[in-house]
């Protein structure tokens, strides 16, 4: 996914283009790598930010990398009814990030201002990606 998405959803993971840079790493090491670009969340500029994912896969990856290259794409889909029933059982959004040092404690793994970014609350990141 596109790093500016995955600073909000993919938290505590190596940052996409380090991740991109790996994989003729592991393909030189005989590995076959595929990639995942689940979940494909629309919003406002998502089309553009895939393309720069894209164009930087293309210029990073090595030849032998490409050749042996599967990818995956599912789509985060979303309408009303289905939301409704999602937050039905939930009585209000969790915070923070779980972190033992965290005094925001829940079971979500959101970043968090007391562990070192900011926490947010899974409807913040909702109405991150779902305002259009």
């Amino acid at each position: 996914m596109p790093e500016r998405v995955a600073q909000v959803i993919d938290v505590r993971t190596s940052p996409v283009s380090e991740r991109i840079t790996a994989i003729n790493d592991f393909v030189d090491a005989g590995y076959e790598v595929d990639i995942n670009f689940s979940p494909v969340i629309v919003y406002d500029g998502w089309q553009t930010d895939y393309l720069e994912l894209f164009e930087n896969l293309d210029e990073t990856l090595s030849a032998q990398a490409k050749e042996q290259l599967k990818a995956e794409v599912f789509f985060l889909t979303h309408n009303a009814a289905l939301t409704k029933l999602t937050y039905a059982g939930i009585p209000e959004p969790r915070t923070g990030c779980g972190a033992p040092s965290c005094s925001r404690k829940s079971s979500t793994r959101m970043a968090c201002g007391t562990c070192a970014t900011k926490c947010m609350r899974s409807a913040d990141i909702w109405n991150l990606f779902s305002a259009r």
